[in-house]
């Protein structure tokens, strides 16, 4: 594994916890973008924050984020990295949307309680998965309110047409919910998946949320996406992440 100065030269050989605490300590991370645009219009909505770990090009962000919740350090990873997306804060324009992700268990802990009191505000998104697992239902809940009041708000990533994914929508309550990749591709030839999107987009609508079709690659999906009704979308056809 290629390892830059900026961490410690004997970085393969400490232990997994020593790693993570190695690139918190040298605050390892930076940040990509990915615009999420207006479908119809080709208009930018907001931009998604996307921690990469470059001094390691073998192994992706996920791997690290992995590591860091088996030791126990996945809140202090994760606002490590919103910290990294909300330092560029100021370079996005003011009527664009910022996407950055944390998990349940951050957005429930003291940490992250004081990390939004000092950080957070308008055009500010949260993206969660819903398929994340969730330890405690009222707590998320509440942290989510404090979100809210203090001007943020919740999307939801990987949402499927199932009634597993629907009881966690309806929990949340969220303002915009994502449909995954799998959806987005199989639109074109798939009956049954623009079946389940309208489906989505009935039920979003019946929570007052609206859609983001997620890693759009071709214009056939954006034509098939605005006629069922999808406001919004994200994807290689419009940019891949990159600085800002």
């Amino acid at each position: 594994m290629a390892v830059p100065g900026a961490i410690a030269p004997n970085w393969t050989e400490l232990s997994t916890r020593a790693q993570i605490e190695e690139l918190l300590r040298q605050g390892a991370i930076s940040v990509v973008f990915h615009p999420v645009l207006r479908l119809e219009s080709r208009e930018q909505f907001g931009t998604e924050a996307l921690a990469r770990m470059d001094f390691d090009p073998t192994r992706g962000p996920q791997h690290w984020f992995a590591q860091a919740e088996e030791v126990g350090l996945l809140t202090e990873l994760e606002i490590l990295a919103l910290r990294k997306a909300l330092g560029l804060r100021s370079k996005i324009a003011d009527e664009q949307y910022l996407f950055i992700n944390a998990s349940p268990s951050t957005l429930i802990a003291p940490d992250f309680e004081r990390f939004v009191n000092a950080e957070t505000g308008t055009r500010l998104m949260i993206d969660l998965s819903v398929a994340a697992s969730v330890s405690s239902y009222p707590k998320l809940l509440d942290a989510i309110a404090k979100l809210r009041e203090a001007g943020a708000g919740i999307s939801l990533d990987d949402a499927a047409d199932d009634k597993a994914s629907r009881q966690r929508i309806e929990k949340l309550n969220p303002e915009l919910i994502k449909l995954g990749p799998k959806m987005t591709r199989a639109l074109p030839t798939d009956a049954a998946v623009r079946a389940a999107t309208a489906r989505m987009l009935a039920f979003a609508d019946d929570l007052h949320a609206d859609v983001i079709a997620e890693a759009i690659e071709t214009d056939e999906e954006v034509a098939i996406l605005v006629d069922l009704g999808v406001k919004f979308g994200q994807g290689f056809l419009f940019g891949r992440p990159a600085p800002l």
